[in-house]
């Protein structure tokens, strides 16, 4: 799923809305090594010099509130 998703978002026919990229950095920390490594290529070797910095800053603060599921702030981590 992850492949393919990642094919998807290079081809621009998925954007980076809503909990997708937190779907991946989820992945980064699951407890099979086989997704963790699929997930850290996906995103290192294609997605990231794909869109430059881009991924990264623009969801920097948004992951710090979703991963720590804080849920009180007024704009971030709310998704429907």
């Amino acid at each position: 799923a992850l492949v393919l998703i990642t094919r998807l978002l290079c081809t621009d026919y998925v954007k980076w809305k809503g909990p997708l990229f937190f779907r991946y950095l989820v992945a980064l920390v699951d407890d099979s090594p086989i997704i963790r490594e699929q997930a850290r290529n996906c995103l290192l070797k294609v997605l990231h010099p794909k869109s430059g910095n881009h991924i990264c800053h623009a969801h920097l603060v948004e992951s710090l509130f979703v991963l720590n599921d804080y849920q009180d702030h007024s704009v971030y981590n709310k998704f429907p």
